[in-house]
């Protein structure tokens, strides 16, 4: 027996449905058939029809037209892809019909076309028209007419179910195209994060090489200081500092030098920040009429008296630790003068 065609094409499947590309295949065959089919059907209604009527009706047109344009397609869909797979072959038309979104466009363009010829033949075949008998057309031809035109009726019935079958292919390799088309996106994202998690990991790897080649360089490093140094470490900063610092030399004091500063050198006395409460503020004395009445009770020689004696100026409090000057018998003396 013969070896059975085998029409599996290298197109990325999903795991549950490993045998769509070999349907998809196949469904494009049975296009080419009913296609083939159509034609043979359509084509003795177009001539009839020029044949009495001088002209032809849309419908038919129509889907002639569409299965004329739809016949090589399937043809390429199936065989560039399989001899670029089998034999080495087409290379670039291989790689072109191969890819799913060449199928998604192909399959989806067509598949309106010929819903858009089985309905217009569909119309043509269920109008009482195109099937009744023309007398005046019946005496001219007579018996030829009425067999013709009979015949024309029954094809165009014959070539609306035909188109609906091709229609329903191209729909079925629609169906099949996007499976396929949402298989490879899938594979080429995992594909891709498989891609990204690899190029980490060879970095993280990189990273670590060199992290070690660096340890192992400094090691050496420090193992040629160290047998220099006569086998000892260098002590850190915490063990190479005394205990106790030195005491900075004193700065040269003053020529100013006050008596309430200690001796250069003297230990320090640690000041007392200690302040004394202060008292609470007293109320203010209230004024009445006769804050004045021991003023103006007084004699003419009292009050002679306190116009006769000097202002003294009270001695400034001074919060300096400097030595104020006293005031002398003669600063005294200049001040009651000059009252």
């Amino acid at each position: 027996m013969g070896r059975a065609l085998n029409l599996e094409l290298p197109v990325s499947v999903p795991d549950n449905m490993p045998h769509v590309g070999t349907a998809k295949a196949w469904l494009h065959v049975v296009q080419v058939v009913t296609t083939f089919l159509t034609i043979c059907v359509v084509a003795p209604i177009i001539a009839t029809e020029n044949r009495f009527y001088g002209g032809s009706q849309p419908g038919p047109n129509w889907t002639l037209v569409v299965a004329i344009m739809s016949i090589v397609i399937p043809i390429c869909l199936v065989y560039f892809p399989w001899a670029y797979d089998r034999q080495s072959k087409f290379k670039k038309l291989g790689k072109f019909f191969l890819k799913p979104r060449t199928n998604l466009i192909f399959t989806s363009f067509y598949s309106v076309l010929w819903a858009t010829a089985s309905i217009s033949i569909t119309v043509h075949s269920n109008n009482p028209v195109h099937c009744n008998f023309d007398s005046a057309l019946q005496k001219k031809y007579g018996d030829s007419y009425m067999s013709a035109w009979a015949t024309q009726c029954n094809l165009a019935k014959a070539t609306a179910g035909f188109a609906w079958i091709t229609c329903l292919m191209w729909v079925a390799t629609l169906l099949c195209t996007l499976v396929i088309f949402w298989s490879e996106k899938q594979s080429v994202r995992n594909n891709l994060r498989e891609h990204e998690m690899n190029k980490q990991m060879a970095l993280n790897m990189q990273q670590e090489e060199e992290a070690r080649q660096y340890q192992s360089a400094h090691k050496d490093y420090y193992r040629e200081e160290e047998s220099d140094l006569g086998g000892g470490r260098p002590q850190s900063f915490e063990q190479a500092r005394p205990l106790q610092a030195p005491v900075p030399p004193a700065h040269h004091a003053s020529p100013f030098e006050s008596p309430y500063d200690p001796p250069v050198g003297a230990e320090q006395p640690q000041q007392s920040y200690y302040h004394a409460p202060s008292a609470p503020p007293q109320p203010m004395p209230e004024q009445t009429d006769y804050a004045y009445q021991e003023y103006h009770q007084r004699t003419p020689e009292q009050a002679h008296m306190i116009q006769q004696q000097p202002y003294q100026n009270t001695p400034p409090v001074s919060y300096t630790p400097m030595p104020m000057p006293e005031p002398s018998a003669y600063a005294q003396q200049q001040q009651a003068h000059h009252f």
